[in-house]
């Protein structure tokens, strides 16, 4: 099930993490804060709205799953997940406060 599709009275789900709010948009993406209820860690949660983009795009986007599952490092957002959901894709990934880098 979509986050977006579900009641407003229900929690919107990827995984253990309950979608909070919403942090930041781009054509076909937007990212959402999660939580994981049970240790309280933070993620970003990226949905890719697989409908929006190209073909190209779609490319992109599995190269970059393939990429940050084999990162590892401190200074490069961690991957810690990804859920297919329907036609969209969802990258559970490291929260990093404070804005982006264009702030």
């Amino acid at each position: 099930r979509s986050p977006e599709r579900m009641s407003d009275r229900m929690e919107r789900r990827v995984g253990p993490y309950v979608i909070q709010k919403n942090i930041g948009k781009g054509s076909f993406a937007i990212v959402w804060r999660g939580i994981n209820p049970e240790t309280k860690e933070l993620v970003a949660i990226k949905e890719i709205d697989l409908e929006k983009a190209h073909i190209k795009e779609v490319d992109c986007i599995n190269s970059e799953i393939k990429i940050l599952r084999k990162l590892d490092h401190p200074n490069i957002v961690r991957l810690r997940g990804s859920h297919k959901i329907n036609k969209r894709i969802f990258l559970v990934l490291d929260h990093c406060a404070g804005g982006d880098l264009n702030e």
